[in-house]
C-alpha cells in the first residue's frame, strides 16, 4: 500500500522499516514521490545495515506534482542477500514528504521514465514476487512500523499464486 509522510502537513518526520526479506530477483522497482533531498527524504535498501540503494522524489521547488513516477534499482549482485527496505523523512518545510507505493521484485528490467512518457497506457507484465505492506499508525508517529508483509510466490502461475505471510 502507498506510504504518504504527509501527515498533519511537512513537519512530521519519522522512519519506517521492513521486515527482512531475500533479495530473489535482479530488480527492485517501485513509485516514489514528493520531496527531493537524498539526505532526509529516501527510500532505501539496506543490505547488513548499510544503504546500498537509495531514491528520492522529484521535487525541490514551489509548484511541482504529488505525482508518483516509476524507479528501480539493479539488484542483481545482491541476490540472495538478506535486505530491508527503509522509508525516512527527516525533513521539514516545503516539500518535506516522501510517497512511496507498489514495491516489486522483478527479473525483468522495468521501463524507463521516457518509455512510459511515450505511451499514456504502458502495461509490463513481469515474473513478479510483490511485496504488499500495510502501516499501522501510532500516536508519536505517522510512520509507526510495516506491520505484515504479503508476498505472492515467485514460482506460482498467475491464476493460482501461492500466498504466505512474511
Amino acid at each position: 500500500g502507498l506510504v504518504n509522510s504527509y501527515f498533519q502537513g511537512d513537519g512530521t518526520t519519522g522512519t519506517l522499516t521492513s521486515p527482512e526479506f531475500v533479495i530473489e530477483r535482479k530488480y527492485i522497482a517501485f513509485l516514489i514521490g514528493g520531496g527531493k533531498d537524498p539526505e532526509k527524504l529516501a527510500l532505501r535498501l539496506l543490505v547488513d545495515g548499510q544503504p546500498v540503494r537509495s531514491a528520492t522524489g522529484p521535487n525541490d521547488r514551489p509548484g511541482g506534482s504529488e505525482l508518483l513516477a516509476p524507479d528501480s534499482w539493479d539488484v542483481s549482485e545482491l541476490l540472495g542477500k538478506s535486505a530491508v527496505i527503509q522509508i525516512v523523512d527527516q525533513a521539514t518545510g516545503g516539500w518535506g514528504h516522501i510517497n512511496v507505493d507498489h514495491l516489486v521484485q522483478t527479473d525483468r528490467k522495468p521501463p524507463g521514465l521516457r518509455n512510459l512518457a511515450t505511451s499514456s497506457h504502458t502495461v509490463v507484465k513481469t515474473p513478479a514476487r510483490y511485496i504488499l505492506t500495510s502501516v499501522q499508525s501510532a500516536s508519536h508517529s505517522p510512520l509507526a512500523s510495516f506491520t505484515r508483509s504479503m508476498v505472492t510466490s515467485p514460482r506460482s502461475s498467475p491464476s493460482s499464486p501461492r500466498r504466505r505471510w512474511m
